[in-house]
């Protein structure tokens, strides 16, 4: 009966031998050296992560602007989001220009209502006046007495001096208004031009021009000029809408633009016909081929048949 001594031999053996085949692989690759396959791999990558950058690099559109006296090129993206953001600049600008002018209509609204409202209590009392002295008028003087007529007298000449004085303060409250909506009309037409320069660069020396072009147009005169036509006295602002003055120049260089290609057209067609030098005329042309059909009539030759071809070709 085998001993412990002796089962414990094989396993021993066994252990023994997995041990040196284990330490044999090792020993093996260690003799072959590091393997290259990894690194052969993230060198390809490396080279492939450079091409894609390369490339996309090389992609990018760039433009070339010019900014406070320094040129050069940014990526295009980077321009069209600049212009983005101008173009917004540009537009919050006018929109405020836009606003500046209409607060300017709304405090002359204002004004004119608060003028209006001030100048009831005189308004009334001249009605009253007016009415009281009519009444005067229509009374028959030779069925009152003496002393009557007396106090009548007396009393409308009080009546005509509360009226001048009544007048004399409308009249003060109406000039004040009238010149405080001058400076308001002026302001108004100050900030349309603002406006409108950004369009039409050279406004003012065509906004006569322009102005001219709306009334032979049919627009009426107080509208454009902010004069009226018969007494020539200031009644508004004149052309305060950007849009509108920008408008009608569109119009009045669209007509321009027309009546010139209509004289052009009517030059060239007045134009005497231009030949070259030592060209034949048209009528010396038509002169020499009715010589040679006729010459080919009477000849009937291929020579004058031939000749006469070389004429026509």
């Amino acid at each position: 009966m085998p001993s412990d001594t002796d089962q414990a031999a094989p396993q021993q053996s066994i252990q023994e031998r997995l041990s040196a085949v284990v330490m044999q692989n090792t020993t093996d690759d260690a003799d072959a050296g590091p393997s290259t396959d990894v690194e052969t791999t993230d060198q390809v990558d490396d080279s492939d992560e450079d091409e894609q950058s390369e490339s996309q690099v090389e992609t990018v559109d760039e433009v070339e602007v010019e900014f406070d006296n320094w040129k050069g090129k940014i990526p295009a993206k980077l321009k069209a989001e600049i212009d983005k953001g101008a173009d917004y600049t540009k537009k919050t600008q006018t929109l405020s220009e836009d606003r500046k002018i209409f607060d300017t209509e709304r405090r002359i609204q204002h004004e004119y209502q608060m003028f209006t409202q001030s100048a009831q209590e005189e308004v009334k009392q001249l009605t009253q006046i007016d009415a009281q002295l009519e009444q005067y008028r229509t009374v028959d003087l030779s069925q009152i007495d003496g002393e009557t007529l007396a106090r009548m007298s007396m009393a409308a000449a009080n009546l005509r001096e509360e009226k001048a004085r009544l007048k004399e303060t409308l009249e003060s409250k109406r000039s004040q208004f009238k010149g405080n909506m001058i400076q308001q009309w002026d302001q108004m037409a100050t900030q349309a031009r603002d406006v409108i320069v950004k369009s039409v660069p050279n406004w003012d020396g065509v906004a006569s021009e322009v102005a001219q072009y709306a009334l032979n147009s049919g627009f009426p005169f107080e509208h454009i000029t902010g004069y009226d036509r018969k007494t020539k006295e200031r009644v508004g602002p004149g052309v305060v809408s950007p849009e509108f003055a920008t408008t009608v120049y569109k119009a009045m260089q669209w007509d321009k633009l027309q009546s010139s290609k209509v004289t052009a057209t009517a030059k060239v067609a007045k134009a005497a016909p231009v030949f070259k030098q030592g060209a034949p005329s048209n009528v010396q042309a038509s002169n020499a081929q009715k010589a040679l059909r006729q010459q080919h009539k009477q000849k009937g030759s291929v020579e004058s048949a031939a000749a006469l071809l070389r004429k026509f070709f």
